[in-house]
């Protein structure tokens, strides 16, 4: 995340499992979370919270039948008020966007986006 103030630039990294040491290379503030025009930025969703939120951690990956193949593409998880981002890294796994931890951590049933050439495709997640 960038801070625009008074024409320098500060980070602030939201960190996670996946970042020990982040302080020592790269500057900047390091927090668990951070709270930006009422939406809260954190690293792993968490079911209790009401605010809108936005998180990272589970890598969601929708995987879908469609004419006798499997296949499966990066997704975005969404509720009303969670959206899970999808991992970037074309090396990262990911985890069904379906499985029992990310139903817990948006608090039961949402959807999967799945974008698509120049649409979001909305599947059904059941709780």
């Amino acid at each position: 995340m960038l801070t625009e103030l008074t024409g320098s630039t500060r980070w602030t990294w939201i960190t996670g499992n996946h970042d020990p040491g982040i302080a020592d290379h790269c500057g900047g503030a390091i927090v668990e979370e951070a709270e930006v025009d009422g939406l809260l930025l954190r690293h792993e969703a968490d079911p209790a919270e009401m605010r809108p939120e936005l998180s990272g951690h589970f890598h969601p990956k929708l995987r879908v039948s469609h004419r006798g193949r499997m296949l499966s593409r990066r997704c975005f998880v969404a509720t009303d008020r969670k959206l899970i981002l999808p991992a970037f890294g074309a090396l990262t796994g990911g985890l069904d966007a379906g499985h029992p931890e990310i139903v817990r951590a948006i608090g039961g049933a949402g959807h999967a986006l799945v974008p698509v050439a120049d649409r979001m495709l909305r599947f059904p997640l059941a709780a």
